[in-house]
């Protein structure tokens, strides 16, 4: 009698979980490839999926999405498939027949976008066309479809040119450069000898473009740095000259402390020249360098 009981509920279980709707979002990261239906008099089209798995095996897709080819139909997977805990993310099924519009065989295949819910039906004459043709065709506009609708592109160019790219601060290159990333949200950081950083967050969206044309700032040489401490010790020096004056004019004062004085003031007279020195060497070598980076006269 237990056992009765249990292979009852067993078997009630197996057919609630037959009826039960897939689990949203749960995709298996593979393009699954179904048996080409073939309505031609040419064999060689019978095992077309193979063919395509074989070539997809020497191509990297993005996001390593694993091709893997199923010996069945696309509508004998749509009428025998039952409970599963997931879906395939893409599906590839295609059709060798003859078209009526044109009255000549082609190949019609479509690419099913399982996590958009969208498809994308594509149609190949076969007229002057070898299967190994046919299959590169398949293959290309299968990795153009994904790549438009997984990745978002980036162009980035600045001016002046060759400043290099930091994505999520990570090196990534030279402008001009064009990037085919996910979606989601980057730090792109540009920079470049004597130029103030670029910095800046950009969201990127599937099937979309952004253009980012980045006008760089002349940074340079601290030119400022050296101008104030030019000024601080030049305003030393002459305050030591007054004190110096004071001392050497005053009949009782020590000349201990004129010599002092006058050994302060000469001190911040150096470095006063100094920091002149180095702010004029800044602003000249800063005028140089920036009309070589912009090319201006």
């Amino acid at each position: 009698m237990l056992h009765r009981l249990i292979a009852i509920v067993l078997l009630l279980g197996t057919t609630i979980c037959r009826a039960a709707p897939v689990a949203n979002g749960n995709f298996l990261d593979n393009l699954v490839i179904f048996q080409f239906t073939n309505a031609t008099d040419d064999v060689r089209f019978n095992n077309f999926h193979l063919l395509l798995k074989k070539r997809f095996e020497y191509k990297v897709l993005i996001l390593n999405i694993r091709a893997e080819a199923w010996n069945t139909t696309y509508q004998e997977f749509l009428t025998q498939k039952g409970f599963r805990p997931y879906l395939n993310k893409y599906e590839l099924h295609g059709a060798f027949s003859l078209d009526r519009q044109s009255n000549e065989y082609v190949l019609k295949f479509t690419i099913v976008d399982n996590p958009n819910e969208t498809e994308s039906i594509k149609k190949v004459p076969l007229a002057g066309k070898t299967v190994d043709d046919l299959v590169e065709i398949v293959v290309l506009k299968t990795d153009n479809y994904l790549s438009r609708t997984i990745l978002g592109k980036l162009n980035v160019t600045s001016f002046p040119t060759d400043c290099e790219i930091f994505l999520n601060g990570v090196n990534t290159g030279l402008t001009p450069k064009e990037f085919s990333l996910e979606s989601g949200t980057y730090k792109v950081q540009i920079t470049g000898e004597f130029l103030k950083p670029f910095e800046r967050a950009v969201e990127i969206v599937p099937g979309r473009t952004i253009d980012l044309d980045v006008q760089m700032s002349f940074k340079g040489y601290p030119t400022v740095y050296w101008m104030i401490g030019a000024f601080a010790f030049t305003s030393m020096a002459i305050v030591s000259n007054v004190i110096e004056n004071e001392y050497k004019n005053n009949s009782l004062a020590d000349s201990d402390k004129a010599d002092t004085a006058e050994a302060i003031r000469l001190s911040f007279q150096h470095l006063a020249v100094i920091g002149w020195t180095g702010t004029a060497f800044c602003f000249y070598m800063n005028r140089s360098i920036e009309q070589k980076i912009f090319k201006r006269k």
